[in-house]
């Protein structure tokens, strides 16, 4: 995989775009965008941009309407945007620091000058990285924590809720956890923990997908565009990876091995007085019906 890294540029004069790809290839990996929309598609893609420059050569306006989009949006806030100016042309203005523009470059480029910036900013983001890390990801399995499986639940549900798509959630709890770790140890439920992360993320592939350790013996995942077939399909393929670990838990029912039981539901949300009702009828189906028997799939209409 090439290790450089990637700069998205955003330029709509077609003259510099060449000027851009010759300056950079050599040192980063380049994405071109020739308009604002093109520019979010991209910054938001699986493959993020590790900074992007912004070409103010057209409307400074659209500009700034594209800085306030990426800022706000949770999958790319944190991403440095240069804007790249002409003061000489008179209409440049340093308004973009109060919409999340991180620092201006001036035409005409000085490369030294240029490159200077722009590595300064890929290491600072390089750091707040490895901080951010420590910060929304749990110790133990390395997945998401509960606050940022918060926050990303309420980005995506006002997603989906402008979009008027589904969006799944799914409960996943070990069976049996407190008498496994009584008979097992805390050793064995740890190792137990991370295999069981390793197993629920391998299986959910798209990039807005996303599982994070919800409590100490239960996995949230967050699923977009994604109604009760689909919710199925993935409890039931997490059912059957789960049994491939073959873990044995003798103290869990009849068949010896460890399981899991399986919360879930969809909605296409249509308000945000929904939000909390929804994930709270989630959360008491967890409760009220899983406790009865372990290895369970159970939708709020079972």
């Amino acid at each position: 995989m090439d290790s450089k890294k990637k700069i998205l540029v955003i330029e709509s004069v077609e003259s510099c775009i060449g000027q851009f790809e010759q300056l950079f290839s050599e040192r980063y990996r380049i994405a071109i965008a020739f308009n604002n929309a093109q520019g979010f598609e991209e910054a938001k893609s699986a493959d993020k941009p590790g900074l992007i420059l912004i070409s103010e050569m057209g409307d400074v306006v659209d500009s700034f309407e594209l800085c306030r989009l990426l800022k706000n949006d949770m999958n790319t806030f944190s991403i440095p945007i240069l804007l790249m100016h002409d003061e000489t042309s008179g209409k440049s203005n340093y308004r973009g620091f109060d919409v999340g523009v991180a620092d201006y470059i001036s035409f005409p480029l000085v490369q030294a000058v240029l490159f200077a910036r722009m590595e300064a900013h890929l290491k600072l983001v390089d750091l707040e990285k490895k901080v951010e890390r420590l910060e929304v990801h749990d110790g133990l399995t390395g997945l998401f924590n509960r606050t940022y499986f918060d926050e990303y639940l309420k980005q995506e549900w006002l997603r989906a809720r402008r979009s008027e798509q589904p969006l799944g959630l799914m409960l996943i709890q070990i069976d049996g956890f407190e008498e496994y770790n009584q008979h097992y140890g805390h050793s064995e439920l740890e190792a137990i923990l991370k295999s069981l992360s390793t197993v629920i993320s391998k299986r959910l592939c798209r990039p807005a997908d996303m599982v994070s350790r919800f409590k100490v013996k239960s996995f949230a995942c967050v699923l977009p565009d994604t109604d009760h077939p689909g919710l199925l399909l993935i409890a039931e393929e997490l059912m059957a990876a789960v049994a491939e670990l073959k873990i044995k838990h003798q103290f869990a029912g009849p068949s010896g091995w460890l399981t899991v039981s399986i919360a879930a539901d969809f909605i296409v949300p249509s308000g945000v007085d929904q939000f909390i009702g929804f994930c709270s009828s989630v959360n008491k189906l967890f409760a009220k019906k899983l406790s009865q028997e372990y290895g369970r799939i159970i939708f709020s209409d079972s």
